[in-house]
């Protein structure tokens, strides 16, 4: 092999490596920002329900609290394994993104039908 040729592979192999790290990299950021949404949505909906919740108690409506508190845990039994196999189905290299995003979307919806309840 002639050494221009030598060259030019390490060129190619240079590019590749650096492109990869870079996409590395930038998927470790976008699942960093993806999590942190996570979590941020995840605090305004247990606000919402919180909400609710306390309501509920002040009416001294005792099946009303019960049955938000099962609600609330059939729910988040549900988010996880909703989101756990959409990340598996489409995750791929970006499975912790998928089901971060996934909880997200299921979150601001409980959010939407918690926040149109109440006084």
């Amino acid at each position: 092999m002639s050494d221009r040729k030598a060259s030019k592979i390490a060129v190619a192999i240079c590019i590749f490596l650096l492109n990869n790290h870079a996409l590395a990299e930038s998927q470790a950021e976008y699942s960093e920002v993806s999590n942190s949404s996570w979590q941020k949505q995840n605090e305004l909906t247990e606000k919402s329900y919180q909400r609710l919740l306390l309501e509920a108690d002040s009416e001294q409506n005792r099946e009303a609290v019960k049955q938000l508190k099962k609600a609330k845990e059939k729910w988040e039994e549900f988010r996880t394994l909703f989101c756990n196999s959409v990340s598996s189905t489409y995750g791929g290299q970006w499975t912790s993104v998928h089901e971060s995003e996934c909880r997200v979307k299921i979150a601001e919806q409980l959010q939407s039908t918690t926040d149109s309840y109440g006084w």
